[in-house]
């Protein structure tokens, strides 16, 4: 046998709906209150203000920086440089093998040695 369901009366209704609200209500005030401890104060927002950069200072950074041209510019001279002191590398056994080819002659003929020990 089917159990009738009991009729609502309006002063049920209006009890079931005033709990809803109330549950409602709370747990809106607890969230609202969860985002506004997470939330910036005005102070907060000063500071950081204070704290950031201004287009004055990125402009000023600005100029102060290297160009692509200055470093375009600079990459060459480095890679002159860098394949000059290569070049050096690659003779240096060749000159400290005529270094000691000057010295012998230098005591076979009697001469005070040019270089340095």
């Amino acid at each position: 046998m089917k159990k009738k369901p009991s009729k609502i009366t309006l002063e049920k209704l209006a009890q079931m709906t005033q709990r809803e609200f109330t549950g409602l209500r709370s747990e809106m005030a607890t969230g609202f209150a969860e985002v506004r401890s997470e939330m910036a104060t005005k102070t907060d927002l000063q500071e950081l203000r204070t704290e950031m950069a201004t287009k004055t200072d990125l402009q000023e950074l600005r100029t102060e920086m290297a160009t692509k041209e200055d470093l375009h510019a600079f990459t060459k001279e480095i890679t002159v440089i860098f394949r000059e002191e290569v070049r050096k590398i690659n003779y240096a056994p060749e000159i400290d093998d005529l270094r000691q080819r000057m010295k012998r002659v230098e005591e076979r003929l009697g001469l005070k040695s040019s270089i340095a020990k």
